[in-house]
């Protein structure tokens, strides 16, 4: 089970490196998730704020009109990290 987790792992990773992002689980059902996730916590009191910050990240990516990955795979919020990166990878990533 490991085995196959990790085999799945490498497949997505493979696809973000040439930017595929063929939906699997589209970011915009991943962002709705996460949001009613947050909210819940919030209404329950329940410290959540790693997931807040998820949530932020993902809707960014999801309306970003530039980027344009909402009904992409989740893992397109890749894209939205590389796109405020100043990093040397990304920066290359941009320039391809």
């Amino acid at each position: 089970r490991v085995r196959y987790r990790a085999l799945c792992m490498l497949s997505k990773v493979q696809r973000w490196s040439k930017k595929d992002h063929a939906p699997n689980f589209p970011l915009k059902h991943a962002h709705k998730d996460m949001a009613l996730a947050s909210s819940l916590a919030k209404e329950k009191g329940v410290e959540f704020s790693v997931m807040d910050q998820a949530e932020k990240l993902f809707r960014r990516a999801r309306e970003d009109s530039e980027l344009n990955v909402a009904d992409e795979d989740f893992s397109a919020v890749f894209e939205a990290v590389h796109k405020d990166s100043t990093g040397e990878f990304s920066t290359k990533r941009k320039s391809s």
